[in-house]
């Protein structure tokens, strides 16, 4: 409780156009607004801020509903594209499965195979030494 009491205290006693106000008060405008009042330094904060709302009350809004319809087919068309690929890129990992395994064992089996070869290239009579 004493701290939002100090910080109560040490806000009230900021002047209004101070350079940390200023900051914090543009820091928080989107980027479209800041890139109007780019060039209104002289102006005080209060002007700023009724500068800022009449800019956030005339910019358009982007929802939905403005977007034109080709763009959301497109957007449609792409996500469908995607699973598609997601679903083959699947199907095609589960059916190497069987063949990876089937060649792993297959390479298992010819190192045996080539030890059973040395050992008969030996031969039945000669010894190791």
């Amino acid at each position: 409780m004493q701290f939002i009491s100090k910080a109560r205290s040490d806000l009230e006693q900021l002047d209004p156009n101070s350079e940390i106000i200023r900051r914090s008060f543009l820091a928080v405008l989107s980027p479209t607004v800041l890139a109007i009042l780019a060039g209104s330094e002289s102006y005080s904060l209060t002007e700023l801020a009724s500068i800022a709302d009449k800019i956030l009350i005339n910019l358009p809004t982007t929802t939905v509903s403005n977007i034109e319809p080709y763009i959301i087919s497109i957007i449609k068309d792409l996500t469908d594209q995607v699973a598609t690929l997601q679903l083959e890129f699947s199907s095609k990992r589960q059916s190497r499965a069987p063949l990876r395994n089937q060649h792993l064992s297959n390479r298992n089996r010819s190192k045996s195979v080539q030890q059973i070869a040395k050992s008969d290239a030996i031969g039945p009579t000669d010894k190791i030494a």
